[in-house]
């Protein structure tokens, strides 16, 4: 049976690391954002974004209840703040890893949205009252 979820993928567009001066070489060389004095966002390669979408489609695909997916289009940082996010493809990327890994039995919602917006989190509540009432989803297939 499995306890029914809505997945909803968040903080995905970043790394967080600590203090830039402590950062390894290899991140400093990589697009950044100092959150503050000791915490800096590091940007992942949209390669390490595509892995990130797979892997989470694997841990989906093991659920003993069939999750539905919603998941933002828009990154969090800095695109919420009003600014050019930190990797365009990045997401992109991401939702590409989870499509070719996921099983077509979970439904998936792309939403031209952040997260952190009140319509998203509207659309998730939506989502999981829909789930608990035993009401069918999109049959597994991409709704972008």
């Amino acid at each position: 049976m499995g306890i029914p979820q809505v997945i909803c993928p968040g903080g995905t567009d970043y790394i967080v690391a600590g203090p830039f001066a402590g950062l390894k070489k290899a991140f400093k060389r990589r697009t950044t954002i100092m959150h503050n004095p000791e915490m800096t966002f590091v940007r992942p390669s949209d390669r390490e974004m595509a892995m990130l979408g797979e892997t989470m489609a694997r841990k989906a695909n093991r659920s003993r209840a069939t999750p539905r997916w919603s998941s933002p289009r828009r990154v969090f940082l800095p695109e919420s703040h009003g600014q050019a996010p930190l990797q365009p493809n990045g997401r992109p990327a991401f939702i590409r890893g989870l499509q070719g890994v996921i099983d077509p039995s979970i439904p998936v919602k792309v939403l031209p949205l952040h997260i952190n917006d009140e319509a998203f989190a509207g659309a998730v509540v939506d989502e999981f009252e829909k789930l608990v009432k035993g009401e069918k989803a999109n049959n597994g297939k991409f709704d972008r």
